[in-house]
């Protein structure tokens, strides 16, 4: 299996559960996400920042709530499956090049 591939996964799944209005679900699977993957400390910093935004949103009466911490909540999200494909590019790059140190 390629560089983190389940993580992806996992954000990809999460990210999708949200957006078919099942935040509760989705941020359940992510924070069993980051008990049982190895996020880089990068992503995993923001998935953290995510569940506690979307813990933040629900801590508030409901006469006060807004959709903000929500929406820091995804954009977290977003940033992180940003960062883990980046890491994933990285790690490809750096694969492929010591393959071609190697053979040539």
């Amino acid at each position: 299996m390629g560089y983190y591939e389940e993580e992806t996964r996992a954000l990809n799944a999460i990210l999708l559960l949200i957006f078919t209005m099942q935040a509760d679900e989705a941020f359940a699977e992510l924070e069993q996400s980051l008990h049982q993957l190895a996020f880089p400390p990068a992503v995993r910093r923001l998935c953290e920042n995510a569940l506690q935004n979307h813990i933040a949103a629900h801590n508030v009466p409901l006469a006060h709530q807004s959709t903000q911490p929500e929406a820091q909540a995804v954009s977290c999200l977003l940033l992180a499956l940003e960062s883990i494909s980046g890491f994933k590019y990285v790690e490809r790059y750096i694969t492929h090049r010591n393959q071609t140190s190697v053979c040539c």
